[in-house]
């Protein structure tokens, strides 16, 4: 009897003992799915931590002439674009860029700005009227011209003059020009005869005989400097 009820406790016990095993492996199971979602998080900080690293070590190792979004200056100096172009500034403006101090005269010459000169305040010279056959065929058309001439003076203080002081220099000008006129004339008359009616008719054709004569005449007089040509009469038939 009493063997009989052991063997029949035992299908029951044996009943319990997988079910507390089913438990087991069901509790289990969210511990295992915790543990990757650590290991990800993990994975994720180093990969941050090794961009972060990278991205510093672009900005802070590498040299100030590769594309930055900024610079970092560990010793209080610009980058070296910057440093190059404060170098010229200051040769420019006569200072030593290693103490500071502005250079001695005798070491640096301090000159006047350039003169720009707009038209019209150079010294004038008028060639007078020119009547030449243009190169069209049968030689059936010409060109009547004036043309006025404004050279840059030797001396840029001219534009400073006022007065007696400017007429004096205006006066010098047209005699040292009245041994260069041959010279002029024949220069003139020679381009004006090359060209064609189709060459001169149209306002680029001015324009193209403006600019030939100043090539022209600075070439062949090079101590004069011809800047500006006016066409005060252009009749062309």
């Amino acid at each position: 009897m009493a063997l009989a009820t052991k063997m029949a406790k035992s299908p029951a016990a044996q009943d319990s003992k997988e079910a507390k095993g089913h438990k087991e492996k069901t509790e289990k199971a969210p511990g295992k799915s915790g543990g990757l979602i650590i290991k990800l998080g993990v994975v994720f900080v180093l990969l941050m931590f090794v961009i972060v690293a990278g991205f510093a070590v672009y900005i802070v190792v590498l040299p100030d002439d590769y594309p930055k979004p900024f610079y970092v200056s560990l010793v209080d100096s610009p980058p070296a674009s910057v440093r190059a172009n404060a170098t010229s500034a200051a040769a420019s403006h006569g200072t030593n860029t290693t103490s500071g101090k502005a250079a001695t005269p005798a070491a640096v010459k301090l000159a006047a700005p350039p003169a720009v000169p707009m038209p019209g305040e150079g010294m004038m010279y008028e060639t007078g009227t020119k009547i030449v056959n243009l190169a069209d065929p049968g030689g059936r058309r010409y060109l009547k011209i004036s043309v006025v001439l404004e050279f840059a003076p030797h001396d840029p203080a001219f534009y400073a003059l006022l007065g007696e002081k400017k007429t004096e220099a205006i006066a010098e000008f047209a005699k040292e020009m009245a041994s260069k006129k041959p010279i002029i004339d024949d220069l003139l008359n020679t381009l004006l005869a090359s060209k064609t009616f189709d060459k001169v008719y149209t306002v680029e054709g001015k324009d193209a005989l403006r600019q030939d004569i100043v090539l022209r005449i600075n070439a062949l007089l090079p101590q004069q400097k011809l800047m500006f040509v006016y066409f005060t009469e252009f009749v062309v038939q």
